[in-house]
C-alpha cells in the first residue's frame, strides 16, 4: 500500500508541475489514464498471481512512470504510442505466467530457442530496414519493430535451458558457445553492435555461473577488449563514435553533436534541475530513444538522475537475490542472466550519455521510448516473476559457503562499481568542465539562464562600465568602438570577453531571499559582474594612436601578465552589430570582426631577430659579442641573396649594431651558422606552432625551421620573412618574458567575479608562469633592445622621461615590397612596468610609423 501511494504521489506531483507550466489539460488526462492503468494492472496481477513480487512490480512501475512523464513532456504523440505499447506489454505480462504454468516443459526447448533466435536475427540481416547504417528492424504498416529486443529473452531462455543440468560437460560449453557466437556474429554483420555486446556479456556471465568458473569471466573480458579493438578497425561508424567519445568538442558540428548536447543538458540541470519545460532536451537528437537519462538530469536534476540509477540498481539486486535463492538450475540461470541483461543495458545507456564510454545506441529499459523496448523489458520481468512465484517442494536453498557466492559477487560488485563510477564521473566531468560547456556556442544555456538572470556587467580595472544590460535585455557598450574587439558583443553569437566571461555573467549570487523575492514579483536576478584588467585611459590612448591605420596594439604588464589595453582596427560599434551583421558576414573581404591583436597573423619582419639573436647567443655564449660583419647592402650565400631594407649599406657592424640597425645581411649570415635542430627547439620553447595561453582564443604562430630546410628559407626565417607568421599578442608575450628576467607570467584579462551586491565570488588571476629563457639571456637581449632605441631604428623613443628597450620591424608581405610596420618593447628599460607591441598594416618602416605610435601610448601611461 505504501509503495502504491508513493508511486501515485510521484505521478501527481510530476504531472501537476507539467500542467502548471503548460496549462494543457491533455497532461492531466494522460496522468489519469496512466494511473488507472497501472493501478488496475497491479491489482489484477496480484489477484491472479498472489505470490507475485511486489517490489519488482513497484520498481518497474516507477521507472515506467518516469518514462511516460518525460516522453509526454517531450512529445505527447510519442507518449500516447508508448502508452499503447505498454498496455499491450502489461496484458502479455498478465497472461505469460498462466501460459507458462500450463506448459511447464518450456524449460527444456533449448534447440527451439536457438533456432528462433538465429533465424529471426538472420531475417533482419537479410530483409530488415537500415537505420543509421545498421539493420535492426522491420517496418510493417508504418510500425517499426526491432526483433533483437524480444530475441534477448529467447536467448536467455536458450542459455538457461541448455545449461540447466546440474552436471555439465565441455560438450555443453561448446554447444552453448557455438549458438551464442552465431547470435553475436549475425548482430555484428547487421552492425547492431550494442545488442551484440549485450548478448556476449549475458553469455559470459551466465556461463561463469553455470560452470562456476571465475576465470572464464576474466578471460571473456579480455577477449571483449580484443573484439572491441577489432571492431574499431573494421567498422567506420565505431571509429566515429570513439572519436566523438574522446573529444566531442573537436567534432561538435558533426559526430560529436549528440554527446555534446547530452553533456550540455546534464550540465544545465545542475543539482536540482530546471523543472519540466525548463530545459531544451529536444536539442539532443533522438533524445526519447537514446538520451532519456540526460533529459531527466536536465529537468529533474543530477540528484534525481542519481536516484534513478539507484532504482535501477535496486531492481538489479532484487533479481540477483531471487537468483541466489533459487534451487533450480533453469530459474537460477534465467534470473541471473536477466539481471545482467538489464543492468548492462542501463550501464551502456547511462555511460554513453555522460561520456563515460562511447555511445552504443541502446535504450534505457522502461524509460526510453520504443514499443519493442518496452515490450521486451516488461516480458523480461514477466518471466522473472514466473521463476520467483514457482511453488516447488521445500524452501529455497540459501547459497552456502562453497556455493555460487563468488560468481554472484563478481557480477554484483562489477556493475555496482561501474554505475557508481559512472555517477562520480558525471558529477566530476560536469563540475570541472562547466565553464567551457556554458560558454560553448552550441549550448543553449544562455537562452535558458537569461530568462531568469539579467546578464551581468563587464567593468574596467578602475570600475568603469565597459558593458551593461539595460531594460533586462539590451546590451549597452558605453565606449562603443574603443573596446569593440576585446570586450566583444553578445548578439549574433558571442565574441571577446562577452564569450570568455559568459558563464560568470549568467550566474547570479545575490542572497537566496532576494532571489525568492525577485521570483515572486517576476523580476530577473541580477547577474554577477566581471572586472577586467583593462585600463580605459591606456585603451583610449592606443585607439587614438592607431588613428586611421589598420593594425593592432597590445599593452601588458610583464610582472603580472595583466592585459592593460588591446586595440584592433578596423573596428565596429558592438551596439550596432545587428545592423552591420549582414554586410560584414556576407563580404568575404571584410575583416572588421577579426581581432588583429590575437587572431591577426603577420610576417614579424625584423622583430623576429629577437628570436634569432637568442638562438645565436645560446649556441655561441662566449663569443657572440665578438661577432662582426661587413654589410654591403646584401648578402649572398649558396646562390641565395638577402637585401637589407631598401638596400641600406650598414658597413662594418658588431652583433649589437647589427641588431640595433636591423641589418638583414648580417642576420642572414648568422642563420648559416645556426644548428637548425637547436633553433627549432628554441622556437618551440617560445610557443611557436602551439596553443598560446589566454582566456580568448589566440591563433597559433608558425615557423619553418629545422633540419632539411633550404638555405634560402633559413635566411628568410632569420629575418622574420618567408613562411614565418605570428600574432602581435604572441610577440608581446616574448617581449614580456625578456622584461621579466625570462619568466612569462600567464597573460589574463579577466580579473575577478563579483556579485551584484559587491561580494567577491571568484578570483580569476592565473597563478602560473613559464621560464622562456634564463635571466642572463633576458639581460643580454635587453641590452640589445636598448641599443635599438638609443642608437638604432627606434631613436624616436629616446630622450623621454622614461627609458625604453625595443625592436622595430618592417615586414614585407607582397612582391611590391610593401611592408607592415612593427614595434615591440618595454619601459622603463630597468624594472619594466609595461610592455607594448604595435603592428600597422602596410605603413612601411617600423621606425617611422610603429615607434611614434608606441610613443604616444607610452606617454599616456607615464605622463598621466
Amino acid at each position: 500500500m505504501c509503495l502504491g501511494l508513493s508511486l501515485v504521489g510521484f505521478l501527481f506531483s510530476g504531472y501537476g508541475s507539467i500542467y502548471i507550466k503548460s496549462a494543457n489539460l491533455e497532461y492531466l488526462f494522460f496522468f489519469c489514464f496512466q494511473t488507472l492503468a497501472l493501478f488496475a494492472f497491479v491489482v489484477l496481477f496480484l489477484l491472479i498471481h498472489p505470490s507475485g513480487n511486489r517490489l519488482l512490480l513497484f520498481l518497474m512501475a516507477m521507472e515506467m512512470s518516469l518514462g511516460f512523464m518525460m516522453i509526454a513532456r517531450l512529445d505527447m504523440q510519442k507518449a500516447v504510442r508508448q502508452f499503447e505499447a505498454t498496455l499491450l506489454a502489461l496484458t502479455c505480462m498478465l497472461l505469460v505466467p498462466i501460459i507458462c504454468k500450463r506448459f511447464t516443459r518450456f524449460r527444456e526447448y533449448h534447440h527451439v530457442y536457438a533456432m528462433i533466435g538465429i533465424i529471426s536475427l538472420a531475417l533482419v540481416l537479410l530483409l530488415g530496414t537500415a537505420t543509421h547504417g545498421s539493420k535492426v528492424s522491420f517496418t510493417v504498416l508504418h510500425v517499426r519493430f526491432q526483433p533483437s529486443e524480444i530475441i534477448k529473452i529467447v536467448y536467455l531462455l536458450f542459455l538457461a535451458s541448455a545449461l540447466r543440468k546440474k552436471e555439465k560437460t565441455i560438450k555443453d560449453f561448446l554447444y552453448v558457445s557455438l549458438i551464442s557466437a552465431a547470435h553475436v556474429l549475425i548482430l555484428v554483420a547487421s552492425k547492431d553492435l550494442g545488442s551484440a555486446l549485450i548478448f556476449f556479456m549475458v553469455y559470459l556471465f551466465v556461463c561463469t555461473l553455470a560452470f562456476r568458473a571465475i576465470w572464464l569471466l576474466a578471460l571473456g573480458l579480455v577477449c571483449a577488449s580484443g573484439f572491441s579493438v577489432l571492431a574499431y578497425r573494421m567498422f567506420p561508424h565505431i571509429r566515429v563514435r570513439v572519436k566523438a567519445f574522446l573529444d566531442p568538442w573537436s567534432v561538435i558540428d558533426g559526430q560529436g553533436y549528440q554527446i555534446a548536447q547530452s553533456l550540455f543538458a546534464i550540465s544545465r540541470g545542475g543539482a536540482f534541475g530546471l523543472g519540466f519545460f525548463g530545459g531544451s532536451s529536444k536539442s539532443i537528437p533522438y533524445v526519447e530513444q537514446d538520451f532519456m537519462f540526460s533529459a531527466v538530469a536536465e529537468e529533474l536534476g543530477m540528484l534525481f538522475a542519481v536516484i534513478l540509477i539507484l532504482i535501477c540498481l535496486c531492481l538489479f539486486l532484487t533479481l540477483q537475490k531471487a537468483s541466489m535463492e533459487s534451487k533450480f538450475g533453469f530459474d537460477r540461470l534465467f534470473l541471473f542472466g536477466a539481471s545482467i541483461l538489464y543492468i548492462f543495458q542501463v550501464f551502456l545507456t547511462v555511460g554513453g550519455g555522460v561520456k563515460f564510454i562511447p555511445l552504443t545506441g541502446v535504450t534505457l529499459p522502461f524509460v526510453s521510448a520504443g514499443g519493442s523496448s518496452i515490450l521486451s523489458s516488461v516480458l523480461l520481468i514477466a518471466f522473472c516473476e514466473i521463476m520467483m512465484m514457482e511453488e516447488e517442494e521445500g524452501k529455497p536453498v540459501k547459497v552456502q559457503k562453497n556455493g555460487y557466492l563468488m560468481e554472484y559477487l563478481s557480477g554484483v560488485l562489477l556493475f555496482v562499481m561501474l554505475l557508481l563510477a559512472t555517477m562520480v564521473y558525471m558529477l566530476f566531468y560536469v563540475k570541472t568542465n562547466e565553464v567551457e560547456m556554458v560558454n560553448n556556442s552550441y549550448n543553449a544555456t544562455d537562452v535558458i539562464y537569461e530568462k531568469q538572470t539579467s546578464r551581468g556587467n563587464i567593468l574596467a580595472r578602475d570600475g568603469q562600465m565597459l558593458a551593461q544590460t539595460k531594460g533586462g535585455f539590451n546590451r549597452s557598450y558605453p565606449y562603443h568602438n574603443v573596446f569593440s574587439h576585446i570586450v566583444g558583443y553578445n548578439t549574433k553569437g558571442r565574441f571577446g570577453i562577452e564569450a570568455a566571461a559568459n558563464y560568470y555573467l549568467l550566474q547570479s549570487d545575490v542572497p537566496l531571499a532576494k532571489q525568492i523575492e525577485n521570483q515572486k514579483y517576476g523580476r530577473k536576478n541580477p547577474g554577477n559582474n566581471v572586472y577586467t584588467t583593462l585600463d580605459p585611459t591606456l585603451q583610449k590612448a592606443a585607439y587614438d594612436a592607431l588613428g586611421a591605420y589598420n593594425g593592432a596594439i597590445v599593452v601588458t604588464k610583464p610582472s603580472t601578465g595583466e592585459v592593460l589595453a588591446m586595440v584592433s582596427k578596423p573596428d565596429f560599434d558592438p551596439e550596432q552589430i545587428d545592423e552591420i551583421w549582414d554586410q560584414v558576414s556576407k563580404d568575404e573581404d571584410s575583416s572588421v570582426l577579426v581581432n588583429r591583436a590575437i587572431n591577426g597573423i603577420y610576417p614579424p619582419g625584423s622583430t623576429f631577430k629577437i628570436v634569432t639573436a637568442l638562438e645565436y647567443m645560446r649556441e655561441y655564449p662566449e663569443t657572440f659579442s665578438e661577432y662582426s660583419f661587413k654589410c654591403g647592402g646584401s648578402f649572398v650565400y649558396d646562390g641565395e641573396k638577402i637585401h637589407c631594407y631598401h638596400g641600406t649599406n650598414h658597413g662594418l657592424v658588431s652583433f649589437k649594431q647589427a641588431f640595433a640597425k636591423s641589418c638583414n645581411s648580417s642576420f642572414a649570415d648568422i642563420s648559416t651558422k645556426l644548428n637548425q635542430g637547436a633553433f627549432a627547439s628554441t622556437c618551440q620553447s617560445l610557443l611557436f606552432d602551439q596553443e598560446i595561453p589566454f582566456e580568448l582564443p589566440v591563433t597559433e604562430s608558425h615557423i619553418l625551421v629545422g633540419e632539411g630546410v633550404s638555405i634560402g628559407e633559413r635566411m628568410q626565417t632569420a629575418i622574420g620573412q618567408g613562411r614565418t607568421t605570428m600574432s602581435p599578442f604572441h610577440l608581446n608575450l616574448i617581449t614580456c618574458a625578456i622584461a621579466n628576467d625570462g619568466v612569462l607570467k600567464m597573460p589574463y584579462v579577466l580579473d575577478r567575479v563579483v556579485s551584484a551586491d559587491g561580494n567577491l565570488i571568484k578570483d580569476l588571476k592565473p597563478n602560473q608562469e613559464m621560464q622562456l629563457m634564463t635571466p642572463k639571456e633576458s639581460y643580454d637581449l635587453t641590452a640589445l633592445m636598448r641599443e635599438v632605441v638609443d642608437h638604432g631604428t627606434g631613436t624616436k623613443l629616446s630622450g623621454k622621461s622614461y627609458t625604453v628597450a625595443g625592436k622595430t620591424g618592417s615586414a614585407e608581405y607582397n612582391k611590391n615590397s610593401d611592408s607592415h610596420a612593427w614595434f615591440t618593447g618595454f619601459a622603463p628599460a630597468v624594472n619594466p612596468e609595461v610592455c607594448i607591441t604595435v603592428v600597422i598594416e602596410g605603413a612601411g618602416s617600423g621606425g617611422d610609423y610603429a615607434v611614434p605610435t608606441a610613443r604616444r601610448v607610452l606617454d599616456a601611461y607615464f605622463e598621466r
